[in-house]
């Protein structure tokens, strides 16, 4: 894609559904978390959504149902982000909550639940982009009347400045 990501989470044919970010701070307004969370890993994840939308021909039907993960780790938390574009015209990106490890051995089980329970929804998320990819290349399309698809076109980010 062009851009460094600590975590790059792709096929063997070169498509990207997730990255991943992280630092070693504990402190969630540090700048590098700040950075990380609200301008990094969404510019990587809109590159990586754009790729997968040509993917499918920028078809609105397929388009609607691809999603892409990020995941920010700092040290010990870890928080979710998903980007997918639902109504076709803009990309959405939610967030979950921040699940954390608090390194008390009584809490220790909950709280290993709840940060694989969340590891395993981005993997699942993940499947099920490859998924409607794959049905889409596995479809017989008519490519006569190809002028006749509507198609929905994202752009690119916009590349940020370099420093002097």
């Amino acid at each position: 894609m062009g851009r460094r990501s600590d975590i790059i989470i792709s096929t063997t044919n070169g498509l990207e559904f997730g990255c991943g970010e992280a630092s070693l701070s504990d402190d969630d307004f540090d700048t590098k978390n700040i950075v990380d969370l609200g301008l990094k890993t969404p510019k990587i994840m809109h590159d990586m959504f754009v790729q997968l939308s040509v993917a499918v021909q920028n078809r609105p039907e397929e388009v609607k149902n691809l999603q892409v993960i990020g995941l920010v780790f700092s040290r010990f938390k870890l928080r979710m982000l998903v980007m997918d574009c639902p109504k076709g015209y803009v990309c959405r990106l939610r967030c979950t909550r921040t699940e954390a490890f608090s390194g008390r051995e009584e809490f220790l089980g909950e709280e290993f639940n709840q940060v694989y329970s969340l590891i395993w929804r981005a993997k699942e998320i993940c499947k099920e982009t490859e998924r409607v990819i794959g049905s889409f290349k596995n479809k017989i399309t008519d490519d006569f009347a190809d002028e006749d698809i509507d198609r929905i076109l994202l752009p690119d980010s916009l590349h940020s400045p370099s420093r002097n």
